[in-house]
């Protein structure tokens, strides 16, 4: 199972080419450590990298409402970035299904109404537009949004390894006919 409650914490696991990030997430007031040393210090101030991280948490617009304890190995600072994304996308859809007061399944609603001149029944279905509101989003809606955006997604590409007989993975020696 890659999401599951430990001591009161929602630990997730979330893995981008040759990294592995573990993220313990629970209620607090937004403060964020990784491998022991803030998010700042371990990205630096404002960074894509520190965007891509904590992409989902500012998805919902929940930025203050998790602490957050992450230990992140392997790879570059890149795939790292996207581990740690992955394991926060995968931890609070966890916090949601655990905390959602009701879970909405349906897309559309019907309605059946009688019309007047014939008296047989018709049925109008009624779309739900889903537009992202202003403020935060209700933890019942997390899910989706999540989903939609694509960060409980793993990105399985990785490097291709170097063929025999190839220069890298693809580029071959220049031929020549003559």
């Amino acid at each position: 199972m890659t999401a599951q409650i430990v001591n009161g914490y929602y630990h997730a696991i979330g893995r981008r080419k040759a990294s592995a990030a573990r993220v313990f997430m629970k209620e607090g007031t937004g403060k964020i450590t990784i491998n022991n040393r803030s998010i700042d210090e371990f990205f630096g101030k404002k960074t894509i990298w520190n965007a891509k991280a904590l992409a989902p948490l500012s998805l919902i617009k929940q930025d203050d409402m998790f602490d957050l304890t992450v230990t992140v190995k392997g790879g570059g600072i890149n795939g790292q970035a996207g581990a740690i994304s992955l394991g926060l996308a995968r931890a609070l859809d966890l916090y949601a299904k655990k905390n959602s007061p009701e879970i909405i399944v349906e897309e559309k609603i019907i309605t059946e109404s009688e019309s007047e001149g014939e008296g047989s029944d018709s049925v109008e279905i009624e779309e739900k537009v889903d537009v992202l509101p202003e403020g935060p989003l209700g933890v019942e809606r997390w899910h989706k949004a999540i989903r939609q955006a694509g960060y409980l997604t793993r990105d399985s590409r990785r490097v291709l390894r170097k063929k025999v007989g190839l220069v890298k993975a693809r580029k071959a020696k220049q031929f020549s006919k003559r």
